[in-house]
């Protein structure tokens, strides 16, 4: 006979030793952006910081960066850039940015992360509108043509 315990691994908050939150779906708030240049390529990068609203780690931070948004057309860190986010737009549903990344800011979706290949970063898999009915946006939802925006299509 093994030996009898009593033991609820949901009770336990795993410490990966590296920051990373556990993979799933989180309800955010897009906080603030930032801009800088890349000493190593000139490229002008952005990051997005974006606060938990929901949940166990309700108060976190999540940072989504580098984008890279104002490399050459064509090349491959813009066009990834680009759809990621048209993702965060649709999930946040505004068609758009007129004129500054702060009309984005105070927005509300869902964000599903993951851990890079080596586990040292986090990834966003797929992005989408907040479920929750008490989670509103100030502005009203894009029609959507898809159930979520994903990075990943296998998910």
């Amino acid at each position: 006979m093994g030996t009898q315990i009593s033991f609820n691994a949901e009770e336990v908050e795993i410490d990966n030793g590296k920051g990373l939150l556990p993979p799933g779906w989180y309800q955010v708030e897009l906080e603030s952006n930032h801009t800088w240049e890349a000493a190593s390529t000139g490229s002008q990068c952005l990051r997005i910081d974006c606060t938990i609203v929901g949940g166990p780690h309700a108060g976190g931070t999540i940072e989504i960066k580098p984008l890279m948004f104002w490399n050459p057309p064509g090349d491959v860190s813009k066009k990834i850039a680009d759809e990621i986010l048209a993702k965060i737009c649709h999930a946040v549903g505004v068609s758009g940015i007129r004129q500054d990344l702060d009309e984005l800011m105070g927005k509300r979706c869902e964000v599903k992360i993951g851990h890079g290949k080596k586990g040292e970063n986090h990834t966003f898999w797929q992005w989408r509108p907040m479920q929750s009915m008490t989670a509103q946006n100030t502005s009203p939802p894009a029609a959507q043509t898809s159930p979520a925006w994903s990075n990943n299509p296998s998910n």
